[in-house]
């Protein structure tokens, strides 16, 4: 291998902190590095003319009519070369996309995107810390962490979710936590517990009654934070396309208005009843 000595700096530099994003999947949240970032920095690193991206295969795996719309699913393998001095180095990586759209042209270019810029992702990240390597090192970290088997409080506390985050571990890459409802002007408490999220997807969708579900935070249910979720206490059972169909409906009340539905009760019986029928939630 024969990268120049300011490209294995760069590459053994972790991305600056305010890069990294979070999303939830399926009750767990995974810090994340944006697709337009990642091939910034391989066109910084590498040099524009100095990697290539190659589609080898993208499959779509799901093609559906759904109830107001389109629903669809990828999976694709992308191939990365590189060219460090006299050395050709080749990476492959392999992601998924789903995107749920007003048409089924519309469904298929956005799931197809995703999952292409997923695959790129994962493929760059073996080259090292500036593509999101170190997220990686560091949720293993969290989900290697010893817990006293029963203990859910402690559970709870050994594994911090985006939002209720604080500085960023250098380390790591990952947000430590704060209690803001302790500070002089408290803000409202947001309870984060994974355990419960995957308790409410383990139940059909509420507005369809389809497996398998997602669990959705009711963002009117508390007010709104710059990029924190509600509690986790306000989640209701949604199947991947309701979910979807929710979020570009934008208002949210009317959608589940039109949809018939109010989805607090089922909120507040699902956590009583995963709590023990109002058990202290702390």
């Amino acid at each position: 291998m024969s990268f120049a000595d300011d490209q294995i700096k760069s590459l053994q530099r972790a991305p600056n902190r305010r890069w990294i994003k979070q999303r939830e999947i399926e009750g767990r949240v995974f810090p994340y590095l944006e697709g337009w970032r990642a091939i910034a920095e391989a066109n910084r690193i590498f040099g524009f003319a100095g990697w290539d991206r190659e589609t080898v295969a993208s499959d779509c795996i799901l093609a559906r009519a759904e109830r107001c719309g389109f629903a669809c699913a990828y999976l694709t393998r992308v191939r990365i070369t590189v060219r460090a001095g006299a050395a050709t180095i080749v990476r492959e990586g392999c992601g998924s996309g789903d995107a749920f759209a007003a048409t089924m042209g519309e469904a298929h270019e956005r799931a197809a995107k995703a999952a292409e810029t997923d695959a790129t992702k994962r493929a760059l990240s073996t080259f090292g810390a500036p593509f999101g390597l170190t997220l990686y090192a560091g949720l293993a970290a969290q989900q290697s962490s010893p817990v006293v088997a029963g203990d859910e409080d402690a559970q709870r506390r050994s594994a911090p979710a985006a939002d209720e985050a604080g500085p960023l571990d250098d380390a790591t890459g990952l947000p430590g936590r704060i209690d803001k409802s302790a500070l002089t002007f408290s803000e409202p408490k947001r309870r984060r517990d994974r355990e419960h999220l995957r308790f409410v997807a383990s139940h059909p969708c509420l507005t369809c009654g389809r497996n398998p579900s997602q669990a959705h935070h009711l963002r009117f249910a508390q007010p709104r934070a710059l990029g924190r979720r509600v509690s986790d206490e306000f989640t209701v059972p949604l199947c991947m396309s309701c979910h979807q169909q929710l979020h570009l409906a934008g208002d949210e009340k009317t959608w589940w208005r039109e949809h018939g539905v109010d989805p607090a009760p089922t909120a507040e019986r699902l956590w009583r009843e995963n709590r023990g029928y109002g058990a202290a939630a702390e």
